[in-house]
């Protein structure tokens, strides 16, 4: 077993001042020092360390010189004031070394090239005052040095540990607030952070961009920096975690022996209709998710519109999710060949010619569909049963049979699939489905309150091929 390290900063430029000068710092307030020597201080404000002195008979009574002049009263008072003498003696004592303890600790922690601004110094209050002239940044620079590190961190890291990455947006988030600098006044600082891991984790960025406009409509508090980062942290670590455990495994799909997936679970959020669902999935604000028989309920409708015309920045989010849905390919046929590969069927655009076919994926377990109206027959589930797409934890309704179509060499041929999976990962897709090799994998149950939904499978690349109805 190996023991922990110590972790120390050397002084050996302008932009180590401010660490360098804390740990002196924790070092003279252990001694009990820092007062006698805090370079912030101006040399004649500072108090001075004084040898405290012995009490005398005359320190109680000024007119007895001797001990055998007092009376009892009068000793038992000097035998107190010396019992507080010999606590005082004992802490000087230590303030005393602390002292001379700091002048070496200050030398041994500072390069060569600033070890001769230390000479001639009589006290490290001397060395710290010196050293801070010549080598701690003004306002003015750390201003400016503050703002460049910002905005490199308004790029989410490609090469960075992701850890260290959250530690420094957390470091130069409290030192920009000290300096009071407008980059990070107001909430622009949590915009700027949901911006800049959007590109790795666009569902949660998403979602509180979202709730802090809600939030800002209804006039609540919003989070500060700190607590979004630690929200977005730990969602980091539940996904890592949720890696290790399995179910059902319907599209284990890899290319080239690599994952394909590596999005993060994305979370359901209260609609502005009040349903648990996203803005693309809601028949108030998606006219193309409408079904023929639906009709909406006017106290709700003007509930939207209303939050609608109060937010231009809530309208114009709803406005871009209605473009996409616009832009999106029709959905194919549902007698649409199996072909061996694998598709994408969320809600994003995608120009992928065979996102909304059913197919065959001989790493799966299980057959999937997601349309219930295809179903001849369902079984509800009797536990909380959840599917693996990857790393995508999906909860199976119930299971049933299926009747799909496949290009055999005599024509289209239909097929009868039994005990498929029934999960509605978008409501409006068709399913996913195919005769699937079996693997044995366990089978876990979780609460759907653990897992995260998500509507997302892997995305395969592979050439089609016509399914071979002889198997």
């Amino acid at each position: 077993m190996t023991s922990p390290q110590k972790s120390t900063v050397i002084l050996s430029n302008p932009s180590d001042w401010d660490e360098w000068l804390e740990i002196v710092k924790t070092k003279a307030v252990g001694g009990e020092v820092w007062t006698f020597i805090d370079p912030a201080i101006a040399k004649g404000e500072l108090p001075t360390l004084t040898e405290p002195t012995i009490p005398t008979p005359q320190d109680v009574n000024p007119d007895k010189t001797s001990l055998a002049q007092l009376d009892d009263d009068e000793k038992e008072e000097l035998r107190f004031q010396r019992l507080s003498y010999k606590r005082k003696i004992a802490t000087f004592d230590r303030q005393k070394a602390a002292i001379a303890t700091l002048r070496s600790f200050i030398q041994e922690t500072i390069t060569r090239t600033y070890l001769t601004y230390t000479f001639n110094c009589e006290t490290p209050y001397d060395m710290l005052v010196a050293l801070k002239q010549r080598v701690a940044p003004t306002d003015q620079a750390r201003k400016i040095e503050l703002i460049n590190q910002y905005q490199k961190l308004k790029k989410a890291p490609r090469s960075q540990n992701l850890d260290t990455w959250l530690q420094q947006w957390e470091k130069t988030y409290k030192e920009c607030k000290q300096l009071k600098l407008p980059d990070v006044e107001d909430d622009r600082s949590l915009y700027d952070f949901l911006n800049a891991i959007s590109g790795i984790a666009s569902e949660f960025a998403n979602v509180w961009t979202i709730n802090i406009q809600m939030k800002l409509d209804s006039g609540d508090a919003l989070p500060d920096l700190y607590k979004i980062v630690e929200l977005f942290r730990n969602n980091r670590r539940l996904s890592n975690a949720q890696k290790g455990l399995a179910t059902h495994g319907a599209f284990p799909a890899s290319f080239q022996g690599q994952p394909i997936d590596k999005n993060e679970p994305e979370k359901k959020s209260s609609c502005l209709c009040g349903e648990e669902h996203r803005y693309k999935d809601c028949s108030y604000l998606m006219e193309s998710v409408r079904t023929k028989d639906w009709k909406p309920n006017p106290t709700i409708q003007k509930k939207i519109d209303e939050k609608l015309q109060k937010s231009s920045r809530l309208k114009g989010i709803v406005d871009r999710i209605r473009k996409e849905q616009q832009e999106k390919p029709s959905p194919t046929d549902q007698t649409t060949p199996s072909v061996f590969t694998v598709s994408t069927a969320s809600a994003t655009t995608s120009d992928y010619h065979l996102r909304d076919s059913f197919i065959l994926d001989s790493g799966a377990t299980l057959h999937v569909c997601n349309d219930r109206t295809r179903f001849q027959d369902i079984r509800p589930t009797s536990e909380k049963e959840f599917l693996y797409a990857g790393n995508a934890v999906i909860p199976i309704e119930g299971f049933g049979s299926v009747t799909i179509t496949v290009q055999a060499p005599e024509g289209p041929r239909p097929i009868v699939l039994t005990e498929v999976a029934l999960c509605i990962i978008v409501p409006y897709e068709r399913g996913l489905a195919g005769p699937f090799h079996r693997q044995r994998r366990p089978l876990g149950y979780q609460r759907p309150e653990t897992y995260p939904q998500r509507s997302h499978v892997l995305h395969h690349p592979a050439p089609p091929r016509p399914v071979d109805t002889r198997i």
